[in-house]
C-alpha cells in the first residue's frame, strides 16, 4: 500500500462511520507492517493538557449566561481539558509508530437565585482521545528528539445536572449520546532514555490537534437553553486545541 493509496482510500469516505473504518485499515496495516523491523516495544503512563477555543460549544454557554438573569456566578467557558494518558507502540532504527489513549474532562457551573432558592447547573465535558502516531527519532547519549505526524479519533459527550446548591451532589448528571470528531495530529516527541535501549524513558510531548469533521452543537444549546435554541443560529465545533503530554515510559527488546 503506497501513500497514493492510503489518501485515495480516505478520500473515498464521506462519512464518519466510513472514515473510521477506513482508518482502523490503514493504521492495522501499517502497524503490523512496522513489526517486521521492531526492536523495541514500549508502554506509557502520563498526563496531558489541552486548550482550545472551542467556540461552537462555548457559543451555548453564552446564550446560558445571557438569558438568565438571575445568576450571581456565570458559567465560564470551557477551554482547558486535562486527564490521564496511556500508550503502547514499538521503535525501530529511524522510526517510532504507537497509538495512545487519553481522556480528557473539564467542568464549569453557574449559580442563581431563584423564589429565594440558590440554584446551581453544571456542566462537565468529557473527551476519549485515541491517537495513532508516526514519529522518526533523532538522536544519541540517551536523548532523542521525534517530530511526527499522526491520525486523532476523538469521542466526547457533555454531561449536565441542576439542582438546588445544598442538594446537587445528590443529583445525576444527564449524559449526551457520544459523538465523534477526528482530528490530524502534529507532535514532537522529546524523549529522554534513549529510543532504541530498554529500561526506562520520560517523555514531553507537545502537539496540535487539527479537527476535520464537524461535531453538531445544536443538542448541546437545546439542553441548556430549551427556551431559546431555535433562534440561535447553526453551531458546529471541529474542537481544534494545543496541548502537552508528560509521560514515563517503559521499553523493553522484542
Amino acid at each position: 500500500m503506497t501513500l497514493t493509496n492510503v489518501i485515495d482510500l480516505l478520500g473515498k469516505s464521506n462519512t464518519k462511520v466510513e472514515i473510521m473504518k477506513r482508518l482502523i485499515l490503514i493504521l492495522l496495516f501499517l502497524v503490523l507492517a512496522s513489526n517486521l523491523f521492531s526492536q523495541v516495544a514500549y508502554f506509557g503512563i502520563g498526563y496531558n493538557v489541552s486548550r482550545g477555543e472551542y467556540e461552537g460549544f462555548n457559543y451555548a454557554i453564552d446564550r446560558y449566561n445571557e438569558t438568565r438573569d438571575y445568576l450571581t456566578d456565570e458559567m465560564d467557558h470551557i477551554n482547558l481539558t486535562h486527564g490521564m494518558s496511556f500508550e503502547v507502540g514499538y521503535a525501530a532504527p529511524g522510526f517510532l509508530c504507537g497509538m495512545a489513549i487519553q481522556y480528557n474532562r473539564a467542568k464549569v457551573e453557574a449559580k442563581g437565585i431563584i423564589n429565594d432558592q440558590k440554584i446551581q447547573r453544571d456542566l462537565k465535558l468529557h473527551e476519549l482521545n485515541i491517537p495513532f502516531e508516526f514519529a522518526i527519532p533523532s538522536g544519541e547519549n540517551g536523548f532523542a528528539f521525534a517530530p511526527g505526524i499522526g491520525l486523532n479519533l476523538m469521542l466526547w459527550k457533555y454531561l449536565t445536572r441542576t439542582g438546588e446548591v445544598n442538594e446537587i451532589d445528590d443529583k445525576e448528571y444527564y449524559e449526551s449520546f457520544p459523538d465523534v470528531g477526528m482530528h490530524a495530529k502534529l507532535f514532537i516527541k522529546f524523549i529522554f532514555g534513549g529510543v532504541e535501549d530498554s529500561g526506562i524513558g520520560l517523555v514531553v510531548e507537545p502537539y496540535y490537534n487539527l479537527g476535520f469533521l464537524d461535531s453538531e452543537m445544536w443538542t448541546l444549546n437545546e439542553m441548556l437553553n430549551p427556551n431559546t435554541y431555535s433562534n440561535d443560529p447553526h453551531k458546529v465545533e471541529k474542537f481544534n486545541q494545543f496541548g502537552i503530554k508528560l509521560s514515563m515510559f517503559f521499553k523493553a527488546e522484542v
